[in-house]
């Protein structure tokens, strides 16, 4: 089943920087922005770096005084379709 990883907030941007980045509404009409996951031995340690980045990035923009939300970062093991159901659940 593939993994994906979904970002919604300040810095959700960060996941442009990843080939094959879309857009999911999810029922309560909120924007995330997706990506696969690439099947890889350690993908757990590539999800945590990415969660590392968007926290840096974060970081950056609560200092700047651009941070209003802050940032979600979920990780979905799920078909491409129930995306929207499985984010709707998420904070």
């Amino acid at each position: 089943m593939p993994m994906f990883r979904c970002y919604r907030g300040d810095v959700d941007n960060v996941a442009l920087t990843e080939d094959g980045s879309f857009f999911v509404t999810d029922a309560k009409e909120r924007t995330w922005i997706c990506h696969e996951q690439p099947e890889e031995k350690d993908s757990t340690l590539s999800a945590f770096q990415a969660a590392l980045g968007m926290m840096a990035a974060q970081q950056q923009a609560h200092k700047s005084g651009n941070s209003s939300e802050g940032t979600k970062l979920h990780v979905c093991t799920c078909e491409i379709g129930d995306l929207p159901s499985e984010l709707s659940g998420q904070g």
